[in-house]
């Protein structure tokens, strides 16, 4: 209906206020509201960290005859995006009350808010599980979760998770390997005594696992190894950098 497309587009643009203004016409009014509308709005409502708002839009699903699905409850993981704990309380909940299997969307989201909450290990933890069972994640889904750790752990953190997947045989994305490269080079080591000597070390492991998972480096890569050594910096116009 249109006034379930209205509130599909605003809570898309980050109005839940007005999306909620047009629900409770609609509530009040007896009209029909889709289950994809409730589904955006719950994910708006979340990314603002309105929970309790959040929350009570995701029980009225229920309320409303409609049957819960992964797409539902992956709406409402944005609101526990600070909150690990309530985070894996809502995966427990996924099955045992709301009769919902859990998909990549749901882990991923736990990944990111593990990771975000200092929690890495625990982070680690759950997608070398996952990658271990092979059912749920793609690979895909794996390096997603991969640059999330990167991002909110550093390079350490970064390395890790990359050597524990590898020993599962999980092979990476080149997204995954320029990230570690452009994070080594990026790292306040290099401004200490034995710094670029970590970096070069660092580099040659990434390109090894590169070239075991077939995976040609691109410009970018080169352009950061190469760009940021003073002494190889105007070798670059020498070499002839694969395409």
């Amino acid at each position: 209906s249109l006034y379930s497309t209205g509130v599909s587009v605003l809570a898309a643009c980050d109005r839940p206020d007005v999306a909620l203004s047009i629900m409770d016409i609609c509530d009040r009014g007896g009209i029909p509201v889709s289950q994809d509308a409730l589904t955006s709005l719950i994910a708006s409502l979340g990314r603002a960290q309105r929970v309790d708002e959040a929350e009570e839009t995701f029980q009225s699903l229920g309320r409303r005859g409609f049957r819960y699905r992964p797409d539902d409850v992956n709406s409402l993981f944005a609101a526990y995006s600070s909150d690990p704990e309530r985070s894996v309380q809502l995966l427990r909940e996924m099955q045992s009350i709301y009769r919902v299997q859990p998909d990549a969307k749901t882990f991923l989201a736990l990944v990111r808010t593990l990771a975000s909450a200092g929690q890495l290990s625990r982070a680690c933890g759950l997608l070398e599980g996952l990658a271990e069972t092979n059912r749920i994640l793609s690979r895909e889904a794996i390096n997603a979760g991969i640059q999330y750790i990167l991002e909110k752990g550093g390079l350490d953190w970064g390395f890790h998770v990359v050597w524990l997947l590898r020993l599962k045989g999980v092979s990476m994305s080149h997204s995954v390997y320029h990230g570690l490269i452009r994070a080594s080079f990026s790292s306040s080591r290099g401004l200490v005594i034995g710094g670029w000597r970590t970096r070069y070390r660092n580099t040659r492991t990434v390109l090894g696992w590169m070239k075991e998972d077939n995976c040609l480096p691109s410009i970018e890569t080169y352009e950061i190894i190469l760009g940021t050594n003073p002494v190889l910096g105007h070798l670059r116009k020498w070499l002839i950098l694969p395409c």
